[in-house]
């Protein structure tokens, strides 16, 4: 897949995270070469066909240390209040097995 350029409003996309916990920027460059580094909302959701669990949380993300862990379907959401910003840098996503199906609704600051 090569990365595309162009602002989207919003960013709607699927990414494959592995076992390797990396930021979820890290993972959107790949499919949008803009994706903006502040958001203001963002939705991470397993795909309904995935298996395993997937870890969303720091850079210490693991499965014993996570903000949220998800199976299929299931949805996690942060949106900020007022001036704030989510830093797509300070969010990691880390699969259980193998490579998981995660899709994204991002809406830039």
């Amino acid at each position: 897949m090569v990365a595309v350029a162009g602002s989207k409003m919003p960013f709607m996309f699927s990414i494959s995270v592995t076992g390797a916990a990396a930021t979820l920027r890290s993972y959107a460059l790949t499919v949008y070469s803009d994706f903006p580094r502040h958001l203001q909302q963002i939705q991470i959701q397993m795909d309904i066909g995935a298996t395993g669990t997937l870890y969303v949380g720091n850079s210490n993300v693991t499965s014993a240390m996570c903000g949220s862990s998800l199976v299929a379907t299931q949805t996690v959401a942060y949106n900020t209040v007022s001036l704030g910003q989510i830093l797509t840098d300070d969010i990691y996503l880390l699969a259980s097995t193998g490579t998981i199906q995660v899709n994204i609704i991002a809406t830039p600051r």
